[in-house]
């Protein structure tokens, strides 16, 4: 062994501990990285989970289409709200054809009605003229 100032020294080391402290340190650190790769896993799972509500299975292939992921998150609710919607809008479509009719056969009665009306003022009018 040398020193940092290019001297050789010699030490005497029992090399069986030097194996034994060099395998606990080892085991020590595989047990961090292992935490750390199973930490690692669910946090790409979690991303997965996110990237599907947002973006749809089909995004991710087929081998998570099938995930309960695909039952929930946002795209999917904005189809559900997409769809509620679009029930709406045929409903009030139903609403207006149903009305119009109606609507327009009391606008011709009302017209009908005033015209009537204008009508006899006109001769009651012209009655009061010619009385005169």
């Amino acid at each position: 062994m040398t020193s940092k100032d290019g001297k050789r020294k010699s030490e005497i080391v029992e090399i069986g501990k030097r194996l034994a402290a060099f395998k606990k340190l080892v085991e020590k650190e595989e047990g961090k990285l292992k935490e750390s790769w199973k930490h690692w896993e669910e946090l790409q799972n979690e991303y997965i989970e996110l990237g599907i509500e947002v973006l749809g299975p089909e995004v991710f292939g087929e081998a998570v289409s099938g995930s309960r992921a695909s039952q929930k998150g946002f795209r999917r609710e904005i189809e559900l709200l997409n769809l509620e919607h679009n029930a709406r809008l045929a409903e009030f479509d139903e609403e207006i054809e149903d009305t119009g009719p109606t609507f327009l056969q009391k606008m011709k009665a009302s017209e009908k009605e005033l015209d009537s009306a204008a009508k006899k003022e006109q001769a009651r009018v012209l009655q009061a003229l010619i009385q005169d």
